[in-house]
């Protein structure tokens, strides 16, 4: 026993050693078959996804399929069938209006100069009335831009009414250096005559683009109502038949090519613009017209035969 005593304590340190290793590594297990236990029921769960989607392939497969058909089918809808008549008549509407528009100029610019419209063509005696007292009436009338011009045998060119309408035909003297009426209304004058000529030059610049469409024999407006006339033709095999008939797969790669109502509408957008453009245009140039009386004060003035 007095031998034993020394190692008792040893011994009582080796055995709680032991067992403290043990109590750990049982911990350690259970942590162990924790963590098993979550990753089998994270299987488990994506495993019961995966098994439903596949049970849903067919109502997947289903709607695909008639999504398809609904795409690939025509379209016999009566809204789509009521509409097609309306956009035709749309553009047919504003073409015939701009036709009987223009077929209106000859009659409208007689009237203007107090003749009838039978006086713009050459009578059993080879005279045409209006060309007896009016004989530029096709350099001063809108007709003439529009290829219609009032008298068939008149003389006169688009360039000649552009002329006319941008104020050309009103001429303004020159200052000169010798005019005796004094630096400052010399100088008066000099302005007034830059800044008529500068409008004037404007004035020629934006009605010159009318001239230049009628030069080019209106090449612009026949590719205009050409597709026009494509995008909104109703017959069999026109575009808008073909939104009410073709697939849908079909009609939008059409769309993509073109938008038929968008470029009505924008094409009727540019020709008022134009028409405005113009019509302001013409509004300078009567300014220019209403100040010759200024214009005659002025140029007195600097010449030194006005007070």
């Amino acid at each position: 026993m007095r031998v034993l005593r020394p190692l008792k304590k040893p011994i009582l340190l080796a055995i709680s050693a032991i067992t403290l290793t043990f109590l750990g590594m049982a911990n350690l297990y259970a942590d162990a078959g924790s963590d098993q236990t979550a990753i089998l029921n994270a299987i488990k769960i994506n495993t019961d996804n995966i098994l439903s989607d596949v049970n849903g392939l067919p109502n997947y497969i289903t709607n695909m399929l008639t999504y398809l058909g609904d795409l690939t089918a025509a379209d016999e809808s009566p809204v789509t069938s009521d509409m097609v008549p309306g956009f035709a008549a749309l553009v047919s509407s504003t073409a015939d209006n701009l036709s009987k528009q223009n077929s209106k100029q000859p009659e409208l610019m007689a009237n203007m100069f107090g003749y009838k419209l039978t006086d713009l063509t050459a009578g059993s005696n080879g005279v045409t009335p209006i060309l007896n007292t009016v004989p530029q009436v096709n350099s001063v009338t809108y007709g003439t831009l529009l290829g219609v011009p009032t008298a068939a045998k008149g003389t006169g060119t688009p360039i000649d009414y552009v002329k006319n309408a941008a104020g050309l035909g009103i001429y303004h003297d020159a200052p000169s250096g010798s005019w005796g009426g004094g630096g400052v209304n010399v100088g008066k004058y000099q302005g007034y005559f830059n800044t008529i000529s500068a409008v004037e030059s404007y004035d020629m610049y934006l009605l010159s683009g009318l001239w230049a469409e009628a030069d080019n024999q209106y090449k612009l407006t026949a590719t205009q109502t050409d597709l026009l006339t494509k995008i909104t033709n109703t017959d069999k095999g026109g575009w808008l038949q073909s939104i009410a008939s073709e697939s849908v797969g079909v009609v939008l790669r059409q769309i993509l090519l073109i938008e038929s109502q968008s470029y009505v509408v924008l094409t009727q957008m540019f020709q008022v613009q134009k028409q405005q453009l113009a019509a302001t245009a013409m509004t300078n140039t009567l300014l220019i017209a209403n100040g010759q009386s200024v214009e005659s004060i002025l140029e007195g003035k600097a010449q030194g035969t006005m007070k």
